[in-house]
């Protein structure tokens, strides 16, 4: 492990190098704002229909531009949602151009409770440096955390974990053991996390980490996921395992390089929605 930490801090400064290349050409290709996923997700626990928009996987870079976070956030705004949420990976590898990029978020977070949790790229900076500038934007961090949040159709309870693959982390009992009238939301920057659930824990988890496989060929599907069992969480909105129900985002930027296909950078817009007992 050592040794492969070393080759990491070898190889980033030159990959930081090539990034800088990379961003003042991007700009000729990538798109100016990110498409929209909708996904309806019935429940018996509200009985009013709330508005969730779920961002993942921002990956700040020098070829993310103020133009695309402008559009992004006009066409989160047009939606009227009641809570934004975000489940990690706000910087690619220089953590520098968060301060660039995230203050463009203020008007968003300022119109709906914003709710995160972190990723695992987000743990290659100092914490201390990095979260002050994210939460300067308007967020609330929940880290191995929960809020009771109340709306005209009921509560919300809201859990959010870092991710647990690299803390090595739980989400406390004491987020399962409030009371099931509840809808029970999860943030988890990880989709892998589902397996990690007591059956019927959750009614709804957000994910992101895939990226969808960020380059996607026809028939042959994404040729990696950083994530052994990532295709279980590709095709339908909803993956759902014993009960529990996870919506993975195909995320707002890029990894390595700044490049998709047939992925696009997407945002999504949860609705939750009331239905009677006997139609669940």
């Amino acid at each position: 492990m050592s040794r492969i930490f070393r080759l990491f801090q070898f190889c980033l400064p030159q990959y930081r190098r090539m990034e800088a290349c990379f961003g003042g050409i991007a700009r000729w290709w990538l798109p100016k704002q990110p498409t929209l996923q909708s996904v309806v997700v019935p429940t018996t626990r509200l009985t009013a229909p709330l508005t969730l928009v779920h961002l993942s996987d921002l990956h700040c870079a020098s070829w993310t531009r103020a133009d695309y976070i402008e559009a992004t956030v006009a066409a989160a705004l047009a939606l009227e949602p009641d809570l934004i949420l975000w489940t990690g990976d706000f910087f690619h590898s220089d953590p520098r151009h968060m301060a660039r990029i995230m203050p463009l978020f203020a008007p968003l977070h300022r119109a709906a409770p914003t709710f995160a949790v972190l990723g695992n790229h987000d743990f290659d900076a100092d914490l201390s440096d990095a979260l002050p500038l994210l939460e300067a934007s308007g967020m609330v961090f929940l880290r191995q955390d929960y809020r009771v949040l109340s709306f005209a159709g009921g509560n919300l309870l809201l859990g959010g974990i870092d991710d647990y693959q690299i803390q090595a982390c739980d989400m406390p009992t004491a987020y399962f053991e409030q009371p099931r009238e509840m809808f029970r939301l999860l943030l988890s920057h990880q989709p892998d996390y589902l397996f990690r659930l007591a059956p019927d824990s959750v009614d709804l988890m957000l994910s992101g980490h895939l990226h969808g496989g960020q380059i996607v060929f026809p028939v042959v599907g994404p040729l990696y996921l950083p994530s052994p069992r990532g295709r279980t969480f590709l095709g339908e909105p909803i993956t759902e395992r014993e009960g529990n129900r996870v919506h993975t985002n195909l995320g707002l930027g890029y990894t390595l390089m700044p490049v998709r296909l047939n992925c696009p950078p997407t945002m999504s817009v949860v609705r939750l929605a009331p239905v009677p007992a006997e139609r669940r």
